[in-house]
């Protein structure tokens, strides 16, 4: 049976993420069945897999704030608090001049537009609905 790197990376990551507190069994186990597999040579491959998975999901975790002028400590940490990320977060400041007023950040899959374009359109829609 043929084994595909990148899906050994994903099942190992899934085996991580739903038994946190075996990860060295999970290693241990999973270097015996390379061995007994013969798939030793793949684990460059696979290496490589989890690497990319890793910087995904840590991007995915990161929080993206881009506004048009640079961020003062309490605006980002209201800003954490809006969208509902933990303090720690780490945050990657954009500079936009296209964004005239507030801010548009990114968390995982979810868009927060709180710039003045934004809200100004949102108002214009009410006001005419």
């Amino acid at each position: 049976m043929f084994h595909n790197s990148k899906q050994i990376a994903k099942t190992l990551i899934k085996l991580a993420s739903d038994y946190k507190d075996k990860e060295i069994l999970i290693i241990e186990n999973f270097i015996k069945f390379a061995e007994r597999k013969n798939i030793l040579h793949q684990l460059p491959r696979i290496v490589k897999y989890l690497e990319l998975e890793n910087k995904k999901r840590s991007a995915a975790e990161r929080l993206t704030v881009s506004s048009q002028k640079k961020l003062s400590a309490s605006l980002i940490k209201n800003i954490k608090e809006y969208v509902r990320v933990a303090p720690e977060t780490e945050l990657d400041e954009i500079p936009d001049e296209n964004i005239k007023g507030g801010f548009i950040a990114r968390h995982k899959n979810m868009i927060y537009d709180a710039s003045i374009k934004t809200q100004l359109a949102k108002l214009k829609n009410n006001l005419i609905i």
